[in-house]
């Protein structure tokens, strides 16, 4: 009796093992329909024709994933994940005894985000596009900003210059010029003197708006205008002051040796 009940257990052994071996695998890989890149960790289903969830398994890192068919029959296969539309391909005829390939190329769905407010003003961008903060960071010559100048009340353009060091005003009934900004430096060792504009004539800095030059500065080119003419002030959103040569951006010093001021206003011109 002990033998026969050996025997069974045996025979029982290799027909299970039999049927393992005549299981169909259904092997495949799930890629993004724009670019053909894995979809890592997505989920597939092994559906029966009447819906049930005959199987579940998970993409790898490289997209792909093998599911075993329990049984000869008709079947879908459902993939899903969080970032992409999910997609069913089938009724797929499956049976024990050859194995399948199947490739899944999902849409990426759109990421949906909560409502959020842009704080950045259309100046702070201007000024962005302009490099005005890209030279600030460099941490050479002096800014004023939006919101610096919003601190600042201001009648007149120049009143930008009240408490910057190394700029002082010339007055309009000095050296016989309209009201300028000059830098300190460029007056050092000069003999032209405030009070009757005997020697030397001003160094008056080479002034841009919104990138285009409209003072050439320097000894021999004394500006035409008052400099609260050039820009009004409330039109004002953005001031560099460069103060000597060694602060002077390559594109805007050029030659000159007086300093460069560059305004920026609230549309360019």
């Amino acid at each position: 009796m002990r033998a026969w009940w050996c025997l069974a257990l045996v025979l029982a052994a290799l027909a299970a093992s039999g049927r393992a071996l005549d299981a169909q695998v259904v092997h495949g890989v799930v890629l993004y329909a724009e670019d053909d890149t894995p979809v890592a960790f997505a989920v597939v289903r092994l559906l029966a024709a009447d819906g049930r969830v005959v199987a579940t398994e998970f993409t790898t890192g490289e997209g792909r994933f093998q599911v075993t068919v329990p049984d000869a029959g008709t079947y879908a296969l459902h993939v899903e994940h969080t970032s992409a539309y999910s997609m069913v391909d089938g009724p797929l005829e499956l049976g024990t005894d050859f194995n399948t390939f199947v490739t899944f190329h999902l849409r990426a769905r759109p990421i949906e985000l909560e409502g959020f407010e842009v704080t950045a003003s259309p100046n702070e961008w201007r000024l962005q596009s302009a490099g005005f903060y890209e030279r600030e960071r460099d941490g050479l010559g002096y800014f004023l900003d939006p919101t610096d100048l919003a601190r600042r009340p201001l009648v007149r353009s120049s009143d930008v210059f009240r408490g910057v060091p190394g700029v002082q005003m010339v007055q309009s009934s000095t050296a016989g010029v309209p009201s300028f900004p000059l830098m300190s430096f460029a007056l050092r060792g000069q003999f032209w003197t405030e009070g009757n504009g005997s020697g030397s004539p001003p160094c008056f800095p080479r002034v841009y708006v919104d990138g285009q030059l409209v003072e050439l500065g320097g000894r021999s080119s004394p500006p035409a205008q008052s400099f609260d003419h050039l820009v009004p002030a409330q039109d004002l959103v953005g001031v560099e002051v460069y103060r000597s040569p060694a602060e002077m951006p390559a594109q805007f010093g050029g030659l000159t040796e007086c300093g460069v001021i560059l305004l920026w206003t609230r549309a360019a011109r």
